[in-house]
């Protein structure tokens, strides 16, 4: 029979976070597989899930729900932003993947060279290409599956509107911008808290 791979994520596909919010992966598949899944964050940046470790590939048992992370790791995976659509793919096959470091971003070492979508490139195309580095040419069992969920901000309109000692309410204007430095940092307007 044929190999199959579900991966779903826990709001369900096409789902909106916010930034710093938990995120929960779960994959599985119908027969024991070799497992490969990454995301391309709302940058375009490529990460490795799992296996966590490029090196470290072993055999998952079919009919399993498996999720990342798992109850036994000691992390949580955070939602980042900016807004925008993150796409998570699944690849099993029944031989080990050969992966070598493709430039998968790693953020312990920012200086490790990583793998990036151009602004300008199709998504879908720079997903198909990197599958088929993934998938050596002779495989010809393996199954691909993906999901995809949307980061969005909170935009509460109280935050716009000024005193009504004003005697009027007044929206201003907004324009939008994002920090990647320092990582983590909290941002304040006018003592409001934006994220």
């Amino acid at each position: 029979g044929n190999l199959d791979i579900d991966v779903w994520i826990d709001q369900g596909d096409g789902a909106s976070y916010y930034p710093g919010e938990d995120l929960k992966i779960y994959f599985r598949t119908n027969r024991d597989a070799f497992v490969v899944i990454y995301n391309v964050d709302t940058r375009g940046y490529v990460h490795l899930l799992y296996p966590y470790d490029f090196r470290n590939d072993r055999l998952i048992e079919g009919r399993r729900t498996y999720s990342i992370p798992s109850s036994r790791d000691d992390y949580d995976l955070l939602v980042d932003g900016p807004a925008g659509t993150e796409q998570i793919v699944a690849i099993a096959s029944w031989d080990p993947f050969d992966l070598p470091n493709l430039g998968w971003y790693s953020d312990d070492d920012a200086e490790d060279y990583y793998l990036r979508r151009d602004d300008d490139e199709d998504e879908e195309e720079f997903i198909e290409n990197l599958n088929r580095r993934i998938i050596p040419p002779d495989y010809d069992n393996f199954s691909i599956d993906a999901t995809y969920f949307t980061v969005k901000y909170r935009h509460p309109r109280s935050y716009y509107t000024y005193p009504a000692s004003y005697g009027y309410p007044y929206y201003g204007s907004f324009g939008a911008f994002y920090f990647d430095y320092p990582y983590g940092a909290a941002i304040y307007i006018d003592g409001f808290f934006y994220g």
